[in-house]
Formats: structure tokens, C-alpha cells, sequence
């Protein structure tokens, strides 16, 4: 579990009230119980790269000695990291990680990433596999090949990229399992691992939203952002294989070796799986899931949120995480205008 935090500013950038930096350092701490073994971000103006920095700490520690955010930046990607695959110690392992043009970041966990670096025919430069997802979109050269690159991937992704080349751009796209939330509103994109972050960051810097108007984005999506608005596509999830990852171990090649569990068949798609189940029964046969602390109902285990309540650590699902944080009252709000994507209800 990672977590994906960013903005995009749909008008003229270094003008108005709302202070860029200070938001990005709302969403990292925002993010933070997501993975705190290392943070980053990116910033691009109209003219390029602003700022790129990433460190193995906290977002709290990293937002103390970070660089500042250009004030007249357009898109800014910030990530949180749960090592899992390549120690946190090498940069290259870390977010955003920029391939060619394109810095990505992203949550979940890739089972194929040896594959995807085998069709792209690219050499990895570091061990984490969420690489592979930026490589093979250099492969390809532009944003919009994004959902192909999703379709061929083996595991859950949330994921952000922008491309140096054409700042005024940014793509999101939700596979299988991760989360991803999103709000628009007329001068601002903001988008997240978790909706209370989003919440959070306009509610402090630029005001209050109604609760409807942040969307979870459905798995399958595909968001293209240029000049200011939006196109948004779905594509299609391939079934899982059914890897588990066991750890690496290193041959006299270095090349690296996985454990495979028992291949099982998971679509994430409408209809039947092969087998004649329900996408649903699939998903309760296959998915690892956790109960809720409070309510007791079983949500995928990515979905949950961990909280410390009068010392005791509880495992919440969004609707009971969101009712303990009192969620923003709509009477409170002002107009938005939120974007027209599917969400998962």
C-alpha cells in the first residue's frame, strides 16, 4: 500500500490565493499512514520540470527540508511509499520515477513487472516494479497510450503521469483494486488515494466542497487532462493470474526470481469469470478481504484505512473511516463542478 496525492491547475497559474506548496504538504501528511518509508513529488510549470525531490523518510520529515513548490506551477504529483519491492534506500526505487519524459506515481503492486520490461524492451534501473508501468509507457511516447499499457499489466494500480514535454497535461488511470478520488472544481484538479485528503487539502486552502462532489473513480478509467479539461475512456482489466509475490533472491546473473501461488482466475470486468461465477463471487473467492472494526462488513483489504483510536489500532472500511473524520457538511459548499467518470458504488 502506497499512497498518490496531486494537483492540476486548470487556469492561469501563479495568480489567486491558493498556496500550491502548502497544499502539496496538506496531501503528503494526508497520505502518509499509506507508507512512510519514503515521499516525493514533481512539479511542473509551464516550461518544464520545476521541482523533483524524493528521500527515505516520512512526509512529515520531507515536507521539513523539502524544495518548495513553484509558484507557478501547473501539475504536481506527490507519493507516500510502503516499500514492498527494492529498499527505499535507492532513489531509484522511490516516486515520482521518470522514465524518457514521464515521472509516474503509483500505488498497488505488480506481478509481471519482468514481462512488461521484456515487451517494452527496456532495461530496469531499479528493482521496485511499479518501474516497468513508466517504461513501457516511454516505449509507447505519449500519454494517451496509457490505457494500453494498463491492460497489459498483472496486479492493482492507481496511477498519476505527467510528461516534461507537455506540462499542461496529466493522465490518471485506476486499474484493479487501488484507490483513486477525485475532485473538480472551476480552478483546481485534485486527486488522491483517500477522499478525506482531498477533503482535507481544499477545505484548508481554498474552501469548502460538497461531500457528493469528489468521485471515486471506477476501476478500468482513464482521465486525460490538456489545457484545462477533461477526456476520460475506460479500458479493460485483464483477469489476474493469481501471482503472489515471495520475495527475490539473486542468481550469479542477478536476475530476479519469483514465488507464484496457485494461478487462480479473477476478472475484474463485467460478465461471467471463465469458470461460470459472478464477477462478485470471483472477487469473495479470490480477493483477499478484511473486516471492518466497526461494521464488520468486508471490504477489499486495500481499501481499508488503519487509525489509532484511544490507543487501539482499528482496520476501517471508507464508509466508517469517513464517518469517525465527520465528513464536510453539504450546506457548507460551494458550486463545483465535478467530473463526468465512472465511480464505484
Amino acid at each position: 500500500m502506497c499512497g498518490i496525492a496531486g494537483i492540476y491547475v486548470k487556469g492561469d497559474v501563479g495568480k489567486g490565493k491558493i498556496d500550491l506548496d502548502a497544499m502539496l504538504s496538506t496531501m503528503l501528511l494526508a497520505i502518509e499512514h499509506r507508507g512512510g518509508d519514503a515521499t516525493g513529488f514533481v512539479a511542473l510549470t509551464d516550461e518544464g520540470v520545476g521541482r523533483w525531490q524524493k528521500a527515505a523518510c516520512g512526509a512529515k520529515d520531507f515536507n521539513i527540508e523539502r524544495r518548495r513548490v513553484p509558484k507557478n506551477a501547473r501539475t504536481i504529483l506527490g507519493h507516500t511509499r510502503w516499500a514492498t519491492q527494492g529498499h527505499q534506500g535507492f532513489m531509484e526505487n522511490n516516486h515520482p520515477i521518470k522514465r524518457g519524459p514521464f515521472f509516474l506515481i503509483h500505488n498497488g503492486h505488480i506481478y509481471n513487472d519482468n514481462e512488461v520490461f521484456v515487451r517494452a524492451g527496456r532495461e530496469r534501473y531499479g528493482l521496485v516494479d511499479s518501474e516497468c508501468i513508466v517504461a513501457d509507457l516511454a516505449n509507447h511516447g505519449t500519454l494517451s497510450a496509457l490505457p494500453k499499457v494498463m491492460e497489459g499489466l498483472d496486479g492493482a494500480a492507481a496511477v498519476a503521469v505527467v510528461d516534461e514535454r507537455f506540462p499542461r497535461e496529466m493522465a490518471l488511470a485506476r486499474g484493479e483494486s487501488s484507490p483513486l478520488f477525485v475532485l473538480e472544481t472551476r480552478r483546481l484538479i485534485l486527486f488522491a488515494s483517500t477522499e478525506k485528503c482531498v477533503f482535507d487539502a481544499h477545505k484548508k486552502h481554498v474552501g469548502d466542497v460538497k461531500a457528493k462532489a469528489v468521485k471515486e473513480v471506477g476501476s478500468g478509467t482513464f482521465i486525460h487532462l490538456k489545457d484545462g479539461k477533461a477526456r476520460v475512456e475506460t479500458f479493460t482489466i485483464p483477469i489476474h493470474k493469481g501471482y503472489s509475490w515471495m520475495g527475490t533472491k539473486w542468481d550469479g546473473d542477478g536476475e530476479k526470481s519469483w514465488g507464484k501461488s496457485k494461478a487462480s482466475s479473477l476478472p475484474s470486468v463485467n460478465g461471467l469469470s471463465p469458470n461460470g461465477q459472478t464477477v462478485l463471487q470471483a472477487l469473495i473467492d479470490n480477493v483477499d478481504w478484511t473486516n471492518c472494526d466497526v461494521c464488520n462488513v468486508e471490504y477489499h483489504h486495500e481499501r481499508m484505512e488503519t487509525v489509532m483510536d484511544g490507543g487501539e489500532q482499528l482496520t476501517l472500511c471508507p464508509v466508517c473511516y469517513d464517518w469517525l473524520n465527520d465528513p464536510l457538511e453539504d450546506d457548507d459548499a460551494i458550486d463545483a463542478n465535478p467530473l463526468d467518470i465512472r465511480f464505484r458504488v
